[in-house]
């Protein structure tokens, strides 16, 4: 098993992981996590390492302490109280990029996608098909934007989307 998926709490804190290099990074949106994402992230981390990195507050460990309660194939990466402060927030958005940046340096990783933009184009998946791949792998099928997105970070290939999604009962 190689690679890994990071889940913070907010947008700003996507952003700020993003802008480091880190492709598959998903949000929480705060304490009140949603089943569908615990549910993606039991797929996710049967063939990657779950990095989960909060605000060094009350909420961030309540949500950490949540989701670790949910896998078993995870670490933690926290970020220092000190270093997290900013004007008026203290959280990952606000880290010191540099510091963020040496933090998560031994996760920082180049892969190519398992499925491509085209591949969806060829597959032209119907809103039944893309309901098949929402229950079986707990999927975002909001736009082909995250269908991609996430297949990838779960490693399926066009041929695996397509033996679920053409299988005949």
């Amino acid at each position: 098993m190689s690679g890994y998926v990071f889940v913070c709490e907010g947008n700003s804190d996507i952003s700020k992981l993003k802008s480091l290099g880190l492709v598959h990074v998903y949000k929480t949106d705060g304490y009140f996590l949603k089943a569908e994402l615990i549910n993606f992230l039991k797929e996710v981390e049967k063939v990657r390492k779950v990095i989960l990195i909060f605000d060094p507050d009350k909420n961030g460990h309540r949500i950490e302490e949540r989701i670790a309660s949910n896998l078993s194939n995870y670490e933690v990466v926290r970020v220092g109280y000190s270093k997290a402060k900013g004007r008026n927030k203290l959280g990952v958005a606000e880290t010191d990029r540099d510091y963020l940046k040496e933090l998560l340096l031994p996760y920082i990783e180049e892969e190519q996608d398992s499925i491509t933009t085209l591949d969806l184009l060829e597959i032209n998946l119907t809103d039944e098909e893309k309901m098949k791949l929402k229950e079986r792998f707990h999927i975002r099928v909001s736009n082909s934007k995250t269908i991609r997105e996430d297949l990838n970070t779960l490693k399926l290939t066009k041929a695996d989307v397509l033996k679920v999604v053409r299988w005949k009962n």
